[in-house]
């Protein structure tokens, strides 16, 4: 799957971050991170935007 950024994340798609990894990564209003393998992806919670896109952080 093909994830681009200012595109909507298929709904169902990524996983939350634990509270662990969240305590690294900055805080946004109206935003959460997702898990998608070993990519974190920044989505607007109401569209499902992708915002920013962090690949390859996660082992």
């Amino acid at each position: 799957m093909h994830i681009a950024k200012g595109q909507p994340l298929p709904r169902g798609y990524g996983k939350r971050l634990d509270s662990r990894s969240l305590q690294y990564l900055p805080r946004y209003d109206g935003y959460e991170w997702r898990r998608l393998g070993t990519d974190v992806v920044l989505i607007a919670v109401g569209s499902g935007i992708v915002y920013a896109i962090l690949d390859g952080v996660l082992n």
